[in-house]
């Protein structure tokens, strides 16, 4: 199973509703099979919270309207798409 999880740090004020707490903890990622930099290995993820709902394109708009949040792939004009794989593309937001 693989799990991605993006955190974007926002105000207390722009979360509407009750977050969830996930305990930090210690796990082994990666994938034998895949690209050289997906080998297997050991990661930390430090505790966070998150919605238990997902997030919806209007809530996630009426966040960046709300906090002037610049996403990664708007920083650097290149972003990840999956096809087979996760693949470089320029100008993903």
């Amino acid at each position: 199973m693989l799990v991605l999880a993006i955190l974007i740090a926002a105000p207390a004020s722009a979360i509407s509703e009750t977050l969830t707490a996930i305990p930090g903890d210690d796990f082994s990622m990666g994938d034998a099979a895949g690209d050289a930099n997906e080998k297997p290995h050991q990661a930390t993820v430090a505790p966070f919270r998150i919605s238990p709902h997902e997030v919806t394109n209007k809530e996630f708009a009426d966040f960046v309207r709300a906090t002037s949040h610049v996403t990664n792939p708007q920083r650097s004009g290149e972003g990840y798409v999956w096809t087979d794989k996760w693949r470089s593309f320029a100008k993903a937001d």
